[in-house]
């Protein structure tokens, strides 16, 4: 048979004197006292993914010259104004980027919203039915009760 002398022992009730440390049992003095914090600042808020940090070094502002003035643009429109100029040039590579985005923006798949969907006979009658019976009542008392 197995050793049940573990099982049967209850260790919680063993009297403070014949502490015996083992699992769940850490020795006394390395408890956490009453009161005691051990991680005060806790995990940092706002803990920044690549998604994060690629986002807001795209919409930080940069100054670019366009002829004779300065402006002030966001470092992505100044890759995209970089990426038409240089495909302008005829840089191959550039045109073939540019291509392929204006591509998938203009001719993307159009997602339908599900708050578009078309709406069945059943749904205009339940509509018109709600609309008669509630057309004439006044706003704050919406079944006419009197």
């Amino acid at each position: 048979m197995a050793d049940d002398s573990h099982t049967n022992r209850d260790v919680r009730r063993t009297p403070p004197g014949a502490y015996e440390v083992g699992y769940c049992r850490p020795p006394v003095h390395t408890r956490i006292k009453l009161g005691e914090i051990r991680n005060p600042r806790g995990r940092q808020k706002g803990q920044r993914n690549h998604k994060t940090v690629l986002l807001e070094i795209a919409n930080e502002k940069v100054k670019v010259k366009e002829g004779n003035r300065t402006r002030w643009v966001t470092r992505y429109e100044a890759i995209c104004r970089r990426m038409t100029n240089d495909a302008l040039m005829g840089n191959a590579k550039a045109q073939a980027i540019l291509l392929q985005r204006l591509d998938r923006i203009m001719s993307g798949p159009e997602v339908a919203s599900p708050h578009h969907t078309p709406i069945s006979s059943d749904d205009e009658a339940l509509v018109a039915d709600f609309l008669a019976r509630h057309r004439d009542t006044p706003r704050g008392d919406p079944e006419g009760s009197e």
